[in-house]
């Protein structure tokens, strides 16, 4: 049982930087700029949510069969199936990034009844965040998790709270709730760029269009 105390002590560390990074922009948000613009960065970021945990539930889904594939030694079948998993990212969260940058208003609209400039701001803002999620939950949860990498994961996800407790203190103050959409944003791509440029190095990279 002992042995299991590393790579359980990696999950629960990045599942700590994932909640604190998460909420961060709130807190600070709230500190810095009041409750107004809690408010409507929230309401944008409520639509963030409930579509990444759409793209986490396909990815999640996946990761016993990789690892399987890994145990058993059927590395080709293990390969191709991330280079489908990459593609399946791109189909789902590419057509989701469309509808809602360019029907994002009316979305707002129908769903708190009308829109701010700030609210809308930070949807714009946050919906790419969804492809770069997808991305980094192919390359964490299915490619490095199943070949042990859990430590690598943890770390790109570290980085990705120290990222945005930075840009965040740098981009609320002039910007608002759409600067913590931003700092959130380049947090996403932060963690994608740790965990990718690993994947990459160890898999052959799973991102590649349809």
């Amino acid at each position: 049982p002992l042995r299991l105390v590393p790579p359980a002590s990696f999950f629960f560390l990045d599942s700590a930087a994932v909640t604190v990074y998460t909420g961060l922009d709130s807190v600070l948000l709230g500190f810095l700029k009041g409750d107004a613009a809690v408010g409507a960065y929230d309401a944008a970021a409520k639509i963030r949510v409930v579509l990444v945990m759409v793209i986490a539930s396909l990815c999640g889904v996946l990761m016993p069969r990789f690892s399987y594939y890994l145990s058993t030694k059927q590395e080709e079948r293990f390969r191709q199936g991330i280079l489908r998993s990459g593609s399946l990212v791109f189909l789902v969260t590419l057509p989701l990034m469309a509808y809602f940058l360019l029907m994002g208003e009316s979305c707002l609209t129908v769903l708190y009844g009308g829109v701010s400039p700030d609210t809308l701001w930070s949807l714009r803002l946050l919906i790419p965040t969804v492809f770069l999620v997808g991305c980094s939950n192919t390359t964490g949860n299915q490619l490095l998790i199943p070949m042990g990498r859990e430590r690598t994961v943890m770390l790109s996800t570290v980085v990705g709270a120290v990222v945005d407790m930075g840009a965040d203190l740098l981009l609320i103050p002039p910007m608002g709730a759409a600067g913590a959409a931003l700092g959130t944003m380049i947090a996403e791509a932060a963690v994608l760029a740790g965990g990718g440029g690993v994947g990459r190095g160890v898999g052959g990279g799973p991102f590649r269009p349809p």
